[in-house]
């Protein structure tokens, strides 16, 4: 008995304060609206506006889609555009760089050989070459500072230079002035380089009678009077 006593004094304050919990619930809410109805209303109310906002999100997005096409259309030819630009350029640089290679090999090639040598580096054989008198000349040179052997190992190397039989029957076509020949003294002077014995520079000087009679004689050759006195 007191423990039922106990029991009911411990439990009896919570259950009085759950009930006036739920009476200022009630106050707080109002009336209480059904259920039903408020779900009817809802589905009502809601089905209208969907519809709105379906059509109107729909149109956005076909605006969004055009412009993104337009400005991908607008891109895509402004990158074709740049890319053809680009190429030109690539290909009027490469042009030129290839232009300039060719001038600078050009020169260099002037600069060593004479433009009759330049033109037997494109043929296939120099048979029927016409050589120049300067690249003669500069034939001679080089056989008399490397002799027959060397001559002949160049034009195995193929240095464009005229063979030595074509040299020896070019040799009294060379038109040389009247005068002191200062050539041959070129011509020693390259080929005392290549001795390698000092008697091979002994040399003997001779000298032969000659009638010296005054006059005046026209140069076929070079187109003008020589005579007189000369030295």
């Amino acid at each position: 008995m007191v423990v039922a006593v106990l029991n009911t004094m411990l439990f009896l304050p919570y259950f009085v304060l759950q009930k006036k919990l739920r009476n200022e619930n009630h106050q707080k809410i109002g009336k209480v609206i059904p259920l039903n109805h408020i779900m009817k209303v809802n589905s009502v109310g809601a089905s209208e506006p969907s519809d709105c906002n379906l059509e109107h999100v729909q149109a956005m997005s076909d605006v969004i889609i055009h412009n993104n096409l337009s400005n991908n259309d607008h891109l895509y030819k402004s990158m074709v555009f740049k890319i053809h630009h680009y190429k030109k350029q690539l290909r009027f640089l490469s042009d030129k760089l290839k232009k300039n290679e060719t001038n600078k090999s050009a020169e260099l090639l002037k600069s060593i050989f004479n433009n009759d040598q330049i033109e037997a580096l494109s043929r296939k054989s120099t048979k029927f070459m016409k050589w120049s008198n300067p690249t003669i000349c500069k034939a001679l040179k080089i056989k008399f500072s490397c002799g027959n052997n060397g001559y002949e190992e160049m034009l195995k190397q193929k240095i464009p230079l005229p063979s030595q039989r074509t040299v020896r029957r070019r040799l009294p076509m060379l038109k040389f002035d009247s005068g002191v020949l200062d050539e041959v003294f070129k011509f020693l002077e390259i080929k005392i380089q290549t001795f390698q014995d000092s008697h091979e520079k002994e040399c003997v000087l001779i000298m032969d009678k000659m009638a010296i009679t005054p006059s005046n004689i026209f140069d076929v050759s070079f187109n003008k009077n020589v005579g007189n006195i000369i030295l």
